[in-house]
Parts: structure tokens; C-alpha cells; sequence
């Protein structure tokens, strides 16, 4: 009898989680897959309470490459949001040929360093119920900060001068 009960705990774990992980493969499904030279990433965030009025996502495009140590680096891209017809959901291609664009100064050494080179970022609406879906180029990977405020405004009155 106490195998019988293993097994049927067994069974229903199996069951739970292929469910879950059929539900976060659901969450994907109906987005296009990423076409030849091309990544899908996905970035699912967690719940947070207030998370519409009190934060949001800065996304970085780009990759480690050598640099010096003076000038200013960035890789030349555009991020656009298109929708995913019928569903309305949005996703973003970063169309980029992988080039880095820098400043010309001239340094006093002549040390390298790895750095993440990047498009600058961009400021995204965090939203926790529909994950951030982002086609890239191979060779470039997406990182991303949360930016939280404390949810108040600065209230300075606006004084004219007359």
C-alpha cells in the first residue's frame, strides 16, 4: 500500500511540474521564432507590488569586446517594438550590424580592457505579468537594470518671475 501511495505522489509531482513548465512555454509560444543570425531572449520579472506605478526596466544591447582605457564605446543599433498579431502582446528587434561606434582621444597608456559595449539602453514599462521578449543578433546578449522610486512626486511649486 505505501508503494502504491510513493507512486501516486511520484505521478502527480511529474504532472505538476510538466504543467508548469508547459504554462511558462505557453507564456512564448505565440511570439515568431527569431529568424536566421538571430536570438530570442526572454525576461521574465517577478511580481512586485506597485510594480506599474514604482518601477521600471532599463534594457542593454551588446557585447564584452576589447577596448582602451579612455575612450567612450557604443554599439550602433535600434530597438522597435512590434506586436504580436492577434495577440497584441509586444516584443522588440534590435536591428544592428555589430558595429561600435567611439570616441577618438588619444590615451596617455596604452591599456586594454574588457567592456561590456552597449546601445545606451532603453527605459521599458516593468510588467511582471507578460514576460520582455528581445530578438538579437548571436553575438550580442541582453542585460537589463530595475530601476525603483519611492512613488512620490516632487512637488516644487513653479514661481514666475514677473
Amino acid at each position: 500500500m505505501k508503494k502504491k501511495s510513493q507512486i501516486l505522489v511520484l505521478t502527480l509531482i511529474l504532472a505538476l511540474s510538466s504543467s508548469i513548465s508547459a504554462q511558462n512555454k505557453d507564456k512564448t509560444d505565440m511570439f515568431p521564432k527569431a529568424k536566421e543570425g538571430y536570438k530570442k531572449v526572454v525576461i521574465s520579472l517577478p511580481e512586485i507590488k506597485k510594480e506599474q506605478e514604482n518601477y521600471k526596466i532599463e534594457v542593454f544591447i551588446g557585447k564584452v569586446t576589447t577596448t582602451d582605457s579612455c575612450n567612450t564605446y557604443s554599439l550602433i543599433g535600434e530597438l522597435s517594438e512590434h506586436q504580436v498579431e492577434g495577440w497584441g502582446y509586444s516584443y522588440y528587434n534590435f536591428d544592428s550590424e555589430s558595429r561600435i561606434l567611439k570616441t577618438l582621444m588619444m590615451c596617455p597608456d596604452d591599456k586594454k580592457l574588457e567592456r561590456f559595449v552597449h546601445n545606451g539602453g532603453s527605459l521599458l514599462q516593468y510588467n511582471s505579468k507578460l514576460p520582455l521578449v528581445f530578438y538579437v543578433a548571436d553575438d550580442l546578449e541582453v542585460r537589463y537594470k530595475i530601476w525603483k522610486t519611492d512613488g512620490k512626486w516632487l512637488n516644487k511649486e513653479i514661481k514666475r518671475k514677473k
